[in-house]
Parts: structure tokens; sequence; C-alpha cells
């Protein structure tokens, strides 16, 4: 992904609210997102890093990525608290 490209997604990362972390991160309270120089990002939590793969953004998907980002990464964590397994992580 071209790297004027990249800082595009994570200055929308930022405006939404994530905190840009060492090692390609950004945080939201305990969700994480993991870059790599791929097309692709990985999603998760702090207990469990890679949740979900997803494409980095075009240009005109990026507010709907962040939406995405927010429904599947709340999703999981309501169905980790419904297991008892973790509580909800924001």
């Amino acid at each position: 992904m071209p790297a004027s490209f990249f800082e595009e997604f994570a200055s929308a990362l930022i405006t939404d609210g994530w905190q840009r972390a060492p090692a390609m991160r950004f945080t939201k309270g305990s969700w994480v997102i993991l870059c790599d120089t791929s097309t692709w990002v990985e999603i998760g939590t702090t207990s469990e890093e890679r949740v979900f793969d997803i494409p980095v953004p075009q240009r005109d998907k990026i507010q709907w990525t962040l939406n995405l980002i927010d429904h599947l990464l709340r999703k999981h964590d309501e169905l980790r608290h419904l297991k008892g397994q973790d509580q909800p992580g924001k």
C-alpha cells in the first residue's frame, strides 16, 4: 500500500479515536489494529490480537471500513462477554 494512502487511513483512525502505538499498531481501549506492508490489516483485542483480517479501504470506503471495524470488535466483545470470557473492552 502506498505510504501516502496509508497515512490517509491512519489519519482517519486517529480522528476516530484510535491511538498510534509502536510496531505499526493502533489501539482504542482494548481493541488493536495491526498494520503491515500488505493491503490487509489485522483487527483484534489485547487478549486476542487476530480476530479478523480486513482489507485496507480505498479512499471512498474509509468511513465504511471504520464502521465495520467498530461493529466487528463490538460484536466480538459482546460474544466474549456473553460466554463469560471477558468484559467488553471499551
